[in-house]
């Protein structure tokens, strides 16, 4: 197989992350790592992956800079023809990527244990953090997604075929990406993933979500520097239209939606406070039961519930604010761009 990882930076951990990437790769694959310039600090850091193992096929393509584009996309799309392999997978510079996720999703490609009637578009895990520690805006962002993103997007992919992938990493087969016309199409949209997905199930192709999910490395972010990465990714949802958004709203923060309801039925005639304290705290608790078990059975954190009182603070506070700015923003930084969302999810620079 050929595994395509775009890069922009050189964030702490990213040597070893490739390191141990290509230490899970088998002897007869390829890892292909692709930045825009020699100007860039991962430059450096794939030049000395490239050169420190010369038996092994590491190539760095240099895709140039990305103008209007989306870089990692742009980065991808620059790296594809460069893939020697049939089989590809596309990881990002923060995933922990280990040998079980590429032997399961070969397996899957190759429709082990998934059904032979339908042509397969994309394998795909879905993210988590792991525990550590740091800034609570790190704090903040595993929350988000430990506890908000992944397991709603896995229960979407386990309830039918998904319409989407999620492309901290994916695999799939260079047949498959040329039926939806390559990376080329995708370069130019915010929510890249999302919109490959649709074009391979568009395609009457089905996505497949492993049964592992895979770790990201945890954000060195302050409280402000979180706020803003739980934002840019509420902006992305809104790009998929305000509909996304609000249902995104009410599932991913059950304690929310039912503090909301609290409120209301303290300030509705005839309805006991102390019953509205019990509707809250009944809630809560369930909601912490649900972290102890995603973290415990899932992702296998220790401490289980190390992200829960940031959890219970951002769906309390946090989430209605940060929902209700998403749902008028307009432009999005991301890697040190700032894009404008337009009609659709396209993007163009804004400068």
């Amino acid at each position: 197989m050929s595994v395509l990882v775009p890069l922009k930076g050189a964030p702490a951990g990213l040597e070893f992350r490739l390191r141990r990437l290509l230490a899970n790769l088998d002897e007869a694959d390829q890892l292909v790592l692709a930045m825009e310039t020699e100007d860039d600090p991962a430059h450096a850091v794939a030049r000395a992956l490239q050169e420190g193992h010369p038996d092994r096929d590491v190539t760095v393509v240099l895709s140039g800079p990305a103008g209007e584009r989306m870089g990692k996309q742009h980065n991808l799309a620059a790296a594809l023809p460069h893939a020697r392999h049939e089989v590809l997978a596309f990881a990002d510079d923060d995933v922990h990527v280990e040998r079980a996720h590429l032997e399961e999703g070969a397996a899957v490609l190759q429709h082990v244990g998934v059904p032979t009637g339908q042509a397969l578009g994309a394998a795909f895990a879905v993210p988590y953090y792991g525990a550590g520690g740091g800034p609570l805006g790190g704090d903040l962002v595993a929350a988000y997604t430990n506890h908000g993103f992944a397991p709603n997007m896995a229960s979407l992919a386990l309830r039918s075929p998904p319409r989407f992938i999620i492309g901290g990493f994916w695999m799939t087969t260079r047949e498959a990406l040329e039926a939806i016309g390559g990376l080329e199409p995708f370069t130019a949209t915010v929510s890249d993933d999302a919109a490959i997905g649709r074009a391979f199930h568009g395609a009457g192709r089905r996505n497949v979500m492993l049964s592992a999910p895979v770790r990201l490395e945890r954000e060195r972010l302050d409280l402000e520097g979180g706020v803003e990465h739980v934002l840019k990714w509420l902006t992305l949802l809104r790009a998929e239209g305000l509909g996304v958004l609000l249902a995104c709203y009410v599932t991913w923060h059950p304690l929310a939606t039912w503090l909301l309801t609290a409120l209301v039925a303290v300030a509705a005639p005839g309805v006991p406070d102390r019953l509205a304290l019990l509707a809250f705290v009944v809630v809560a608790a369930s909601r912490a039961l649900a972290v102890f078990t995603l973290d415990g059975l899932v992702y296998g954190l220790q401490p289980v519930g190390r992200y829960l009182p940031m959890q219970l603070v951002y769906e309390a506070l946090l989430a209605p604010a940060l929902f209700l700015v998403a749902a008028f923003r307009r432009e999005v930084v991301w890697r040190g761009r700032r894009y404008r969302l337009r009609p659709g999810g396209s993007i163009a620079e804004a400068g």
